[in-house]
């Protein structure tokens, strides 16, 4: 493989032309992986990798990063270590670079922010719409389980409901409600036994069991026949995953949060779970929590609509076989709901 021309020297001036080819070949070699490369110029390196394309939102921070990433190599008094980009990419990059169609930029190595015109605004996309017409008004942590729990019915009652139809058809999954959405709750009906005094009687209520349901992985692997300890109301549950990385234990409906550790020694992970506050994938912070559950997006799920989180949608959608659009659009959102959920 060429050794592509990006490397700088310390005797270089801090400003340097580079082009989106380069840029393309470029940052293989800066992920998680690289022991000499300092903490602050990881680049989130997914394989199969592709680069942002040029003039989109996550180009110019991604742009800024690997220039910066130079600049440290180049006070080492070193050359960057070769990259290796898929094959296609390179060849693509080195024949952009060969006719000259590789669009040159001049920017200054300490540059912290990317320029207002390389980056448009990224458009939001729309709030995430309640529905449903009853009378009680879900709120965060709610889930069919926990409410039918607090009055008297199993979910199943509920959520088949005729009334409850359109909270079903938007929702599709009793447990992952949205907040302002709407449950109608039919009165509990009366039974009336009769029997006998002076003797023991014995009723039993029947309820529809809830349960927890996770797959854990360990660097995209199931962490199969591993140890776990989870702490849910009050009680100790321990066990061994299964083979695909999976734990399910019952819970009391109206659970709403549980301590769990996996694995030992360097494996060992500890994790707080919140039992209930999924929210729908086609609102963007359903949508968020599940890309960080998956490992796409890192940092806090703040519902904001940023670089960070088109970015890891883009490579979602790649991972899954669709147009890279970055969008969360209903097709995504499906998708999400699909590999996130199990269902």
């Amino acid at each position: 493989m060429t050794t592509l021309p990006v490397g700088v020297t310390a005797s270089q001036a801090r400003a340097i032309v580079i082009t989106d080819a380069e840029l393309a070949c470029f940052p293989r070699c800066l992920n998680r992986d690289a022991d000499e490369v300092h903490p602050s110029l990881w680049l989130p390196v997914v394989p199969p990798w592709a680069p942002p394309s040029w003039g989109s939102d996550a180009y110019a921070p991604f742009r800024i990063k690997v220039l910066k990433a130079r600049k440290w190599w180049a006070a080492k008094g070193d050359l960057p270590p070769n990259p290796l980009p898929a094959d296609a990419v390179y060849e693509s990059a080195q024949r952009a670079l060969a006719d000259g169609t590789g669009k040159p930029v001049e920017v200054a190595l300490d540059e912290e922010k990317p320029p207002a015109a390389v980056v448009a605004p990224p458009e939001a996309p729309r709030a995430l719409e309640s529905v449903g017409k009853g009378d009680y008004v879900v709120r965060s942590g709610d889930c069919l389980a926990s409410i039918a729990f607090a009055h008297g019915h199993a979910w199943s009652t509920l959520w088949r409901h005729p009334d409850n139809a359109d909270l079903r058809k938007a929702r599709k999954d009793p447990n992952v409600l949205s907040p302002g959405d709407r449950v109608t709750i039919p009165p509990v009906r009366q039974s009336v036994s009769h029997r006998p005094t002076g003797a023991r009687h014995r009723y039993v209520l029947k309820t529809t069991p809830a349960r927890l349901n996770l797959e854990l992985r360990w660097g995209g692997e199931p962490r199969a026949g591993e140890p776990y300890e989870l702490r849910i109301g009050g009680q100790v549950r321990k066990g061994v995953l299964g083979s695909k990385g999976e734990l399910s234990e019952p819970i009391a409906p109206d659970a709403s949060a549980a301590a769990l550790v996996v694995g030992e020694g360097a494996r060992r992970t500890e994790m707080a779970l919140q039992i209930g506050s999924l929210l729908p994938a086609s609102g963007l912070a359903g949508a968020q929590s599940r890309l960080a559950n998956l490992g796409y997006l890192t940092g806090e799920v703040d519902g904001t609509w940023d670089a960070k989180t088109r970015t890891a949608l883009r490579q979602f959608q790649r991972d899954a076989g669709v147009e890279p659009t970055g969008e969360l659009d209903q097709e995504t959102g499906d998708l999400l709901v699909s590999v996130h959920d199990g269902v």
